[in-house]
């Protein structure tokens, strides 16, 4: 369902109504907010030891890249309960 709203706006002498449609699915994060977020946490961070082996002792910008995409696939399939 798509939620219309009008608002009024003054062009030159004249007040015209506009519509503009807000989707509600566009309110929800979609993995790649919450892909880039985890990964700005993860850039310079310690590495977990069990880890180490594949990122090294800190989180460089690309291994962060990589291990947020495989946290935020994770938390997904784990929201879903799959």
């Amino acid at each position: 369902m798509v939620a219309v709203h009008t608002y009024f706006r003054r062009k030159g002498t004249k007040v015209e109504a506009h519509r503009r449609s807000h989707s509600p699915s566009k309110d929800r994060l979609d993995f790649k907010d919450v892909q880039s977020s985890i990964a700005r946490n993860l850039e310079g961070a310690k590495v977990p030891p069990r880890f180490q082996s594949q990122y090294g002792k800190t989180y460089s910008r690309e291994e962060a890249l990589e291990a947020s995409k495989k946290i935020t696939g994770t938390m997904w399939r784990n929201k879903d309960g799959n």
